[in-house]
């Protein structure tokens, strides 16, 4: 008995294994872009004509093929105008194929709802670095945003966000500053009518993520060769912008920082706006999202933004972490837009003599060819609109 338990508590000696194959060792495919005959792009629709209107939307999910992003477009309300979307996957080098079907599907929706091609913004994929020193990376950013660029061209869609880049360990950022822009240059120089749209980020702990200062945007864009320069914008985040140390949350902070952006960019090459809250302090160099009014930047931030005409005709989109709270908070930031228009309106008209207290309506009226309205009663006549109180607060 004792005998057959001493066999039993042998062990048997261990399968060898093996040897692991670390993930930097293992082959790292590099993906190629066909380049397209630019003859062959079907004609681009005419550039929107700007009507001073709020261009208001979210980033919308794809599944279903890019024609949804239509029906859901509309489905956030009758204020959603806008809307950005991936184009493929966000995660994956390796692009969505789009069928010749899809893209006139995706045209017939967007001409039946009467939605302005300029007010599409797609995003590139977050693993894109147009600054990365490992050769594989770089080459693969680059040939997914040319894929992308190329799918947005046969779209009609001339506008893509991405983030700038990050600088990687043993790199500079002068130097990643010039990938940047070769980067930039190369994939403007294989699609054409497309414009890069450079979004401003939080910055990061240890200054090694692109964009979080002006200054970062305008090296990239002056190094852009000139032949395409003119096709670089970029996007400010909300977010962002407070993350790095921005004074965002009133219309005096928001009239500085564009003056800074004007000084150092240019506001000719702002092109659009990421509206959002934040779950982290100012200055904190840390990229988390939050609904409007839920987070650290607050209501204000979004109402005094959206009184500014800076804000008319660019694509503002939303990218909160709730979609259910999407369709009020875009019915939100289209109401602060409407009452600043109704405050200007009425700022404009009234045009206030500074003695006798008249307003001459017309021209002749003002040479005595018509009748002039005492202030006091145009007053009365608004305050009996039950909702002019409301309106103008």
């Amino acid at each position: 008995m004792a005998k057959r338990a001493a066999v039993k508590d042998e062990k048997k000696p261990a399968a060898k294994r093996k040897p692991a194959v670390k993930k930097s060792d293992k082959p790292r495919p590099t993906y190629h872009t066909t380049d397209i005959d630019p003859a062959t792009y079907p004609p681009m629709p005419p550039p929107r004509v700007p009507d001073n209107s709020m261009l208001i939307g979210a980033h919308v999910g794809i599944s279903g093929g890019i024609p949804t992003i239509v029906e859901r477009l509309t489905s956030l309300g009758e204020h959603c105008n806008a809307a950005a979307l991936f184009v493929g996957s966000s995660r994956s080098w390796k692009p969505r194929k789009i069928e010749d079907k899809e893209i006139d599907e995706f045209k017939e929706a967007m001409d039946s709802n009467n939605i302005s091609y300029d007010a599409i913004l797609p995003h590139a994929p977050y693993i894109c670095n147009l600054g990365s020193l490992d050769p594989v990376t770089y080459r693969n950013s680059v040939e997914r945003v040319v894929k992308d660029l190329q799918t947005i061209r046969r779209l009609g869609v001339r506008l893509y966000n991405i983030h700038p880049g990050t600088v990687n360990k043993g790199a500079t950022k002068p130097e990643t500053v010039t990938r940047v822009a070769e980067a930039v240059t190369e994939v403007l120089g294989r699609v054409p009518d497309v414009i890069m749209v450079l979004e401003t980020t939080s910055g990061s702990k240890y200054d090694t993520k692109l964009g979080g200062c002006f200054e970062d945007m305008a090296d990239i864009i002056k190094e852009v060769d000139p032949s395409v320069r003119d096709r670089v914008k970029v996007c400010i985040d909300t977010q962002h912008s407070h993350a790095w140390g921005h004074s965002v949350q009133t219309k005096e902070g928001w009239l500085g920082v564009l003056s800074a952006f004007d000084s150092i960019v240019g506001l000719d090459r702002l092109c659009a706006f990421h509206i959002n809250d934040s779950l982290t302090e100012k200055a904190s160099r840390v990229d988390k999202h939050a609904p409007l009014g839920g987070g650290t930047i607050g209501w204000g931030c979004f109402e005094a933004l959206m009184s500014l005409d800076i804000c008319r005709d660019k694509p503002l989109i939303i990218e909160t972490p709730d979609p259910s709270r999407w369709p009020r908070e875009i019915e939100a930031l289209h109401g602060f837009g409407e009452i600043a228009s109704l405050r200007a309106a009425v700022e404009r008209d009234s045009a206030v003599k500074a003695e006798g207290g008249l307003v001459s309506l017309t021209e002749g009226e003002a040479e005595g060819e018509g009748d002039v309205v005492d202030i006091e009663d145009s007053a009365v006549e608004i305050s009996e609109d039950p909702d002019a109180e409301n309106l103008l607060a």
